[in-house]
């Protein structure tokens, strides 16, 4: 766990390093002390969610990109067209079939 903690704060800190960034204009920018935003950054200290939100708005970046490192990515999904939805049996006197409405 400590070292995902690290890879996260030193994301964190090379998104600063590319927008060119000082800590300490950073950690005003999100009303923080320095001292907190440096442990932060090293990764002496857990980052709280709520300042990763507000750093992935920041650097308009995914918040799951900056927590794996990776770019979400959507696994599966389910497309109906009107009137070809796939039928469902359930009950003998009912026809089902999915429907997209309009």
């Amino acid at each position: 766990m400590y070292e995902k903690v690290r890879e996260i704060a030193a994301r964190v800190r090379e998104l600063r390093e590319i927008e060119g960034l000082s800590a300490e204009s950073l950690a005003g920018e999100l009303s923080l002390d320095a001292a907190v935003w440096k442990n932060y950054e090293s990764g002496e200290a857990d980052i709280p969610v709520g300042v990763l939100f507000e750093i992935a708005g920041r650097f308009k970046v995914d918040l799951a990109e900056l927590v794996t490192g990776e770019a979400p990515r959507l696994k599966t999904y389910c497309l109906t067209r009107a009137d070809r939805g796939p039928e469902v049996a359930r009950r003998t006197p009912y026809k089902y079939r999915g429907r997209v409405s309009s």
